[in-house]
C-alpha cells in the first residue's frame, strides 16, 4: 500500500508517522519522506484503519481504498492545523505577471488580469472561479488550500487557459504559497513557481508574480 501525507495547504509533511490500527499488522508504522510519500506492506482490507500524526497538526484516521488503474491500495492524508483557517471568501481582482526575465513573450500578454470569485470548497479549501476573459471549458478555476493563515494557490495541469484567438491561447500553471496573517486579506502579492505559456513560447520560472486584491 502506498500513500501520502500533506497539510491542508498541500504542503508535504516530511516525517509524519502513519500507523496501522487494525488487523494482522496492527501496530506497524512508518514515516513519510520529504515528498510526503510512504508505503506499507501487509494484509489490509476496507475495514483496516490507519492513523497519521505530525507535531503541530491534528491527527487523522481513515481507511485505505483501491482505485482504478492503481497497483494496490492507496491512502491519502491531509492533516489540519489547530489554528482556524483564514476566510478567503469574496470578490477579487487576480493578476498574473510573467517574470521579466522571460524572453519571447509579447508585451501585451505578459500581464493577465481577471475577476475572481472565491467560495468555500470545504472547511480548509476554497475555489477560485475566474471571469472577464474567454477560457477553455473547465480551465477557469482552481483551488486554494488553507492551513491556519497559510495559503497555497494551486493552478496545475494547467488550470487556467485563456483563449486569445481561434488558435492562440495562454496557459498558466504552477503554485504559490504565502502566510497572510489573521487580520483579513485585502491584497496578496506573491511569486509563483510554474510556467507561463503563449503560442510557441514557454517560460518556466520561480519569479512570476501573482497579485490578488479584494474588490
Amino acid at each position: 500500500m502506498k500513500g501520502s501525507v500533506s497539510d491542508t495547504a498541500f504542503r508535504h509533511l516530511d516525517g509524519a508517522r502513519v500507523e496501522v490500527l487494525d488487523g494482522p499488522q496492527a501496530g506497524m508504522w512508518t514515516t513519510a519522506d520529504a515528498s510526503g510519500s510512504f508505503s506499507l506492506s501487509g494484509t489490509f482490507d476496507d475495514a483496516t484503519r490507519f492513523r497519521a500524526t505530525k507535531d503541530g497538526h491534528l491527527a487523522a484516521t481513515q481507511v485505505s481504498r483501491t482505485f482504478p488503474n492503481s497497483s494496490g491500495r492507496l491512502l491519502i492524508f491531509s492533516l489540519e492545523v489547530p489554528a482556524p483557517p483564514v476566510n478567503m471568501a469574496g470578490d477579487y481582482t487576480l493578476t498574473f505577471i510573467a517574470d521579466s526575465a522571460c524572453v519571447g513573450l509579447p508585451d501585451d500578454v505578459r500581464t493577465r488580469t481577471y475577476a475572481a470569485t472565491i467560495t468555500p470548497w470545504s472547511s480548509t479549501s476554497f475555489n477560485v472561479a475566474l471571469s472577464g476573459a474567454s477560457f477553455l471549458p473547465s480551465h477557469d478555476s482552481f483551488p486554494i488550500g488553507v492551513a491556519g493563515d497559510y495559503l497555497t494557490f494551486w493552478f496545475a495541469d494547467p488550470a487556467v487557459v485563456e483563449q486569445i484567438a481561434a488558435n492562440t491561447q495562454i496557459e498558466l500553471y504552477g503554485s504559490a504559497g504565502v502566510s497572510v496573517g489573521t487580520s483579513g486579506v485585502s491584497t496578496i502579492a506573491v511569486s509563483w513557481d510554474g510556467e507561463f505559456e503563449y503560442s510557441q513560447t514557454e517560460c518556466e520560472s520561480k519569479n512570476h508574480q501573482l497579485i490578488l486584491t479584494r474588490r
